[in-house]
C-alpha cells in the first residue's frame, strides 16, 4: 500500500468553484498543484532513508485541480508505510521523511500558491 502525504488548505473547494464561475481553466490550477507537490517531492529525496535507494525511487507526484501531493511505496516498496510512520511492535522507529519534507518545503510552496492565487483572483475580480 502506498502512503500519501498532503497539506490541507481550507477554502480550496470554494476557491475552485469561484474560479470555475469566473472562467479560469482548471488545468491551470492542476499545474500549480503539481509544481507545489514537486517542491515537496524534491525535499523528500533529501530525507528518505537509503539502504538500496529503492524507497526513494518510488516517490511520485500526484495532482488534480483541487490538490497536489506525493506518494511513495507500493508493490516495489511495501515497507514504506512502516519506515515512514514506524511500527512499535516490530521495533521500527518512525522516519517521517515525507512529513519532514513538507515542513521544510512549506515556505516555498506557500509562496508559489500565493503568487498564483493572486493572479487568479485578479482574473475573477468583478464577478
Amino acid at each position: 500500500m502506498s502512503d500519501y502525504i498532503a497539506v490541507r488548505m481550507q477554502g480550496v473547494g470554494d476557491f475552485v468553484r469561484t474560479m470555475e464561475r469566473g472562467g479560469v481553466e482548471l488545468d491551470e490550477l492542476k499545474s500549480v498543484n503539481r509544481a507545489a507537490a514537486e517542491i515537496v517531492a524534491s525535499a523528500a529525496l533529501l530525507f528518505v532513508p537509503r539502504k538500496s535507494g529503492n524507497l526513494a525511487s518510488t516517490i511520485r507526484v500526484t495532482a488534480t485541480a483541487r490538490a497536489g501531493g506525493i506518494k511513495f511505496g507500493g508493490p516495489r516498496a511495501p515497507y514504506a508505510n512502516p519506515i515512514h510512520w514506524g511500527w512499535h511492535r516490530k521495533h521500527i522507529r518512525a522516519q517521517p521523511f515525507a512529513t519532514d519534507a513538507a515542513y521544510l518545503a512549506e515556505p516555498d510552496f506557500v509562496r508559489l500558491y500565493q503568487e498564483h492565487l493572486d493572479y487568479y483572483i485578479d482574473q475573477v475580480e468583478g464577478m
